[in-house]
């Protein structure tokens, strides 16, 4: 059986012991932003590349900082040093 991105997600979280309360609460908002975009159903093995440069480019449109994306190229695949 395929793994559903909600599930995905769940597990990656549920893995980490090591998260304080405020990042907790932070993984928890991004979760359901991540749901809203890519669907809670959604097979893992369905998004590619070309799904996560769509979030990539809704972040740049709708919540961050232009300032913050040049220091930090979201969606060029490699972090600026």
């Amino acid at each position: 059986p395929a793994l559903t991105f909600g599930a995905f997600v769940d597990a990656f979280l549920g893995s980490r012991d090591d998260l304080k309360p405020n990042m907790r609460t932070t993984f928890a908002q991004t979760r359901k932003a991540l749901m809203r975009h890519f669907g809670e159903d959604r097979l893992i093995n369905a998004i590619n590349a070309g799904d996560a440069d769509e979030w990539a480019a809704t972040l740049r449109k709708f919540y961050a900082q232009p300032a913050w994306f040049a220091r930090n190229r979201i969606g060029s695949g490699s972090p600026r040093s």
